[in-house]
């Protein structure tokens, strides 16, 4: 539980996270608990979010080969926009795929 929200300071009360993490938590009604036996992370709606599965693997080769023979060029611009240059800014698609988190009005 959040100290703002009440909740303790003490170690059993806290769990380190990346600054992605923390804003989803804090900030987009996400939670982590820990069940006794593994952490469980949920969506704002209370449902399961699943454990992520292997980290991907591959031969770095191969998919530039396949690229390649598909008709596209990976260069180190290549997600590099077209409009004027500029660097993508990923808060506004952010801010539409994970909506901030808006507590409910507490009645008076």
């Amino acid at each position: 539980r959040p100290w703002w929200a009440g909740g303790p300071t003490d170690l059993d009360n806290l769990v380190l996270v990346c600054p992605f993490h923390h804003q989803l938590i804090h900030d987009r009604g996400y939670q982590i608990r820990w069940t006794g036996h593994r952490w469980q992370a949920l969506r704002p709606d209370g449902t399961d979010v699943p454990e992520a599965g292997r980290p991907l693997a591959g031969n770095l080769d191969g998919l530039v080969e396949h690229a390649t023979r598909s008709g596209q060029l990976i260069t180190d611009r290549s997600l590099t926009p077209t409009w004027y240059g500029e660097t993508l800014d990923p808060a506004p698609i952010l801010d539409t795929l994970l909506p901030r988190h808006v507590p409910a009005a507490t009645a008076a």
